[in-house]
């Protein structure tokens, strides 16, 4: 039955009473969402099943002992104009409880802004914004389907909604049960209307009077992750949250459990049942999550805030991503565990070279306020989690996290717990902070070319190739041909032999030309080497020539097809290996010379092509994979390179710099147009895909680059 929200709105529209926030109630949204293209020409409403990921996600995986999910409801102005909105209302229908179960948040008091759903007061601000009677709720009797509701409406504060933009209404938060199963649940949206400011209304479905569109999501479920490496411990509770032992090897003791009745800890595998204070993690992984935890082995605490601060001291290893939001931010506040009542406000994710300990340390600050109080029974809690990225380049090593700062708030707003090194009064009890480590094991083989220094993004491994021709010397980085050196870094054991297949495309790249560095003259394996090159490698100005007598082993190039390339080299004796990070093997980039065809040095022109690493195996030298490989061997990363083959943009005699030369060659052909003897499209050079004349665009692209270079 669709509820009578434009009568409830009519009536709050005569009679308006101030509405007063509850202290730190206040939520960000998730970000801004970037619509999903549909032209429609109608308002949409869609359902975004990953809240944490930009745009809008119709087909996401959780996996199964995930504990807590979430869902966006997202309103889409496919339309070409601006409108004020004044009222929404949605209903979210789940339909199997044995996979999501929306979480009850009891009592749900006006306005109703943080219940569940979850009103978002960012996409739609304003005090005299209502959502109630009804409150936000969910519904269902004996069984499924499981309503979510949300329906809001505001008299003096609408929001104006740009074509082709998107706001987020409200979320939905969900529980995973323990014993959810690997499947499928199709969520779609019923009852949903969206008024104007006037309550006229702009769509509806099922229709009442203006047609829409309502997109619903399905989430898929994944059997568990946890974590790569970190063994699992029993469920922690007040007696014994016992942290997990190392794995074998990595030589950091786990912290001990402290004898205190109440302590902070870092888990360092949220994933897994108990409290892990070391966790492994091979550098393959994408992202990890730490739970942040009280563990309380005394009597009953009632509480109604804290404060919970996570340091991490090293953010080329983990990197906590920033995500907007408070309740649903990075740190994740766990509605599942402490509840609705908590509001909570948060400066997140903050790089302070002052309070985090230094450049290169991350400071992830969670602080929220309950009304009414919370009471925390013995055992482990569990209330929030930090996400961080392991960013590209990351190398092997430990990573401390460590608990700062944490404070708890008695109901009378005074401080009666913190472990921040000294109490400040009489009345404050010390606890112990437990800090966590995280491991990062395994090989990097990754790609490093010349001269991308000056990329705007070196986080994405990408050069270079200009266009360079004789007579021109061509000597600069990338100047006729492209250097790339195949990196090794996180070696444990001493090389003793290694492989790679590099594909490219050889319209694009005509050759590759590998040889051998590692164990070369000067190399790092020189103590094994050095080993024979094939003549094949020549062109590469860093192939050394063979050595007259050598026999420490050989490195063999096989072209597979076109384009591949197989490259390996295996070594002889005893002698040690080199470990840690070093040069394996030089690469030397020919462009296709048809290119010089395909392209002209006008605006933006280039051919982007990737070189990719295949099958990337270290081995030590009695022929064991080296620490963290997978797959039987196979190296962790193995990094593909972006390389764009180019002509510099205004560089006519492809010389790469543009000089009087080139202003000559385009100022002779001033004012040629096609079918003239002088008109040649390599001239035509604005706009980008030719207007078939050489006016004064063409001129000044070439006079405005004077001295410009690759």
């Amino acid at each position: 039955m669709r509820r009578a929200l434009i009568a409830a709105a009519a009536i709050f529209a005569i009679v308006v009473t101030a509405v007063a926030l509850r202290p730190g109630a206040d939520r960000a949204s998730a970000g801004a969402p970037t619509p999903t293209p549909t032209p429609s020409g109608l308002f949409e409403l869609r359902i975004d099943c990953d809240v944490i990921l930009a745009g809008i996600q119709s087909n996401c995986s959780v996996p199964v002992d995930a504990g807590t999910t979430a869902v966006d409801v997202v309103l889409v102005n496919g339309t070409a104009s601006q409108e004020l909105l004044g009222a929404v209302q949605f209903e979210v229908i789940n339909p199997d409880l044995s996979r999501l179960d929306a979480i009850t948040s009891s009592p749900c008091l006006s306005p109703g802004y943080n219940c569940n759903p979850d009103f978002d007061q960012v996409s739609l601000p304003g005090a005299s914004w209502n959502c109630g009677p009804p409150f936000p709720t969910d519904e269902f009797t004996a069984g499924p389907p499981e309503n979510s509701f949300l329906g809001c409406y505001t008299a003096f504060d609408p929001v104006p909604i740009a074509s082709s933009n998107a706001k987020t209404i409200g979320r939905v938060h969900y529980s995973v049960p323990l014993s959810a199963t690997v499947g499928s649940v199709a969520l779609t949206l019923n009852d949903s209307s969206i008024y104007d400011d006037g309550f006229g209304e702009l769509m509806s479905c099922p229709l009442i009077s203006t047609p829409g569109l309502c997109v619903g999501a399905t989430i898929n479920f994944l059997p568990a992750v946890g974590g790569p490496t970190s063994t699992p411990t029993a469920v922690a509770t007040a007696a014994q949250p016992s942290p997990t032992p190392t794995s074998s090897g990595s030589g950091v003791a786990p912290s001990a459990t402290p004898a205190d009745p109440l302590f902070a800890i870092i888990d360092c595998d949220a994933y897994q049942p108990g409290i892990q204070s070391v966790c492994t993690y091979t550098l393959s992984t994408d992202s990890i999550r730490v739970g942040q935890v009280f563990v309380n082995q005394g009597a009953a605490i009632t509480f109604r805030g804290f404060q919970y601060n996570v340091v991490n001291d090293d953010t080329s290893r983990l990197l906590p991503p920033t995500v907007p939001g408070i309740l649903d931010g990075n740190p994740d506040f766990d509605q599942a565990a402490l509840g609705f009542t908590f509001g909570c406000d948060s400066a997140f994710n903050q790089f302070d070279g002052v309070t985090s300990g230094g450049p290169g340390t991350s400071y992830s600050v969670l602080g929220c306020l309950s009304v009414p109080p919370f009471v925390f029974a013995p055992g482990a809690l569990q209330f929030a989690s930090v996400v961080y990225d392991i960013p590209a380049g990351a190398q092997p090593g430990p990573i401390t996290l460590t608990p700062k700062g944490v404070v708890l708030i008695t109901p009378t707003n005074s401080v009666f717990v913190e472990c921040i090194g000294s109490p400040n009064n009489e009345n404050v009890q010390l606890i112990p902070c437990v800090p966590a480590t995280v491991i990062l094991e395994g090989a990097v083989v990754e790609k490093v070319p010349e001269g991308n220094a000056a990329n705007t993004n070196l986080s994405i491994p990408s050069a270079n190739l200009w266009i360079c021709e004789a007579p021109a010397p061509c000597a600069g980085p990338g100047e006729g041909a492209l250097r790339v050196v195949e990196h090794a870094s996180g070696v444990t054991e001493g090389l003793g032999a290694y492989e790679f297949t590099v594909e490219y495309d050889n319209f694009v790249i005509q050759s590759v030309n590998p040889c051998d560095l590692v164990f070369g003259p000067g190399g790092a394996g020189n103590a094994r080497g050095p080993v024979d090159e094939l003549d094949s490698s020549a062109t590469n100005p860093d192939c050394a020539p063979d050595p007259g007598g050598a026999n420490n082993g050989s490195c063999a190039m096989s072209l597979v097809l076109e384009n591949l390339v197989h490259f390996g080299c295996a070594t002889n004796g005893q002698a040690a290996g080199p470990t840690g990070d070093f040069d394996l093997a030089s690469l030397h980039l020919i462009p296709h010379p048809d290119l010089n065809n395909d392209i002209f040095p006008g605006n933006n022109n280039g051919v982007l092509t990737v070189l990719k690493d295949n099958g990337c195996e270290l081995v030590d030298t009695l022929g064991h994979p080296v620490s963290g490989s997978v797959d039987g061997g196979l190296t962790p990363y193995c990094r593909d390179l972006a390389v764009t083959v180019r002509i510099l943009e205004g560089d006519l005699d492809l010389d790469c710099d543009v000089d009087l030369t080139d202003a000559q060659a385009i100022a002779s052909r001033y004012g040629a147009f096609f079918g003239g003897l002088l008109y040649s499209k390599w001239f035509d050079l604005e706009p980008q895909f030719h207007d078939l004349d050489i006016d004064i665009k063409d001129v000044q692209k070439v006079f405005g680059r004077q001295a410009s270079n690759c």
